[in-house]
């Protein structure tokens, strides 16, 4: 073997970019958002499937929509609808993307988790109720209760 190309091989361009430098110091914060899509639709799931005593809900189906919704819209929106690699500059523009990338994947995580509060409160078991923080206890949403259910409906 002398190293070189097979005939009609072509490596094509080398390109350098550091898009990977990038994707490694954003992405595993970024990535938070996937653990609490799911629990914010297992809460919503499993209280209206609870309250209605029934499996398959219309606000369990919403709760696996807005699931689905907001995984696409960020792997949609944090892709820019490509793959390709992008060359993200000299050195100090990849740390300004780094730093700007990790700080709104950071306040993107806080407000899945105070939309997963709202849901998640509602599940606490009345016997825990004393333990709990009063941030944590439930509201009593009626958005699970059947319309027939409801208090003050008949």
């Amino acid at each position: 073997m002398d190293g070189s190309d097979p005939p009609g091989f072509s490596r094509g361009p080398i390109t350098r970019t550091n898009s990977a430098l990038v994707m490694s110091g954003i992405r595993p914060l970024a990535e938070i958002a996937h653990p609490l899509f799911t629990a914010i639709a297992a809460a919503i799931i499993w209280l209206a499937a609870y309250r209605s005593t029934h499996l398959f809900t219309i606000a369990g189906l919403g709760g696996w929509a807005l699931a689905a919704a907001l995984h696409s819209l960020q792997d949609g929106v944090g892709a820019g609808g490509s793959d390709a690699p992008v060359d993200y500059g000299p050195m100090g523009e990849v740390i300004q993307t780094l730093l700007l990338g990790n700080a709104l994947s950071a306040l993107y995580a806080v407000g899945l988790f105070l939309v997963l509060r709202h849901f998640a409160r509602e599940l606490t078991p009345p016997t825990a109720l004393a333990a709990n923080s009063a941030h944590w206890r439930p509201q009593i949403k009626q958005w699970g209760i059947p319309l027939d259910q409801r208090p003050g409906k008949r």
